[in-house]
């Protein structure tokens, strides 16, 4: 069965999800491993990710 929903993710969520450093998630932005993704809202300060799910 295929989903369609969609989940953001702040920076410390993402660190608690993969268990990894601020530090390791700002390296894995750089080296494009991760993409954040603006804010549809356009309230949050930081990084988002949005996870298909």
């Amino acid at each position: 069965m295929q989903t369609n929903q969609q989940k953001y993710y702040s920076t410390k969520e993402v660190i608690k999800l993969i268990g990894r450093s601020v530090s390791t998630v700002h390296a894995y932005v750089q080296e494009g491993k991760l993409k954040p993704v603006e804010d549809p809202w356009g309230d949050h300060q930081g990084l988002l990710f949005l996870v298909f799910l």
